[in-house]
């Protein structure tokens, strides 16, 4: 499934990347089973298409 990074990521173009993460993590917390969707989603609007989602790491906070 392709979808457009913004739409998918609930942020418009400008957000900074304070914003973007946040949304990013919430879609994930929503729906797990979609998280390397998310991920590559959040890589092609970081500019890093090419980048597998499988190297980013997560990072857990209390």
């Amino acid at each position: 499934m392709s979808t457009d990074p913004f739409q998918l990521l609930g942020v418009e173009p400008g957000c900074d990347f304070a914003s973007i993460s946040a949304a990013h993590a919430a879609r994930c917390r929503e729906r797990p089973d979609r998280r390397p969707e998310y991920d590559q989603a959040l890589l092609e609007l970081l500019g890093a298409a090419q980048a597998q989602p499988s190297l980013v790491e997560t990072v857990e906070r209390p």
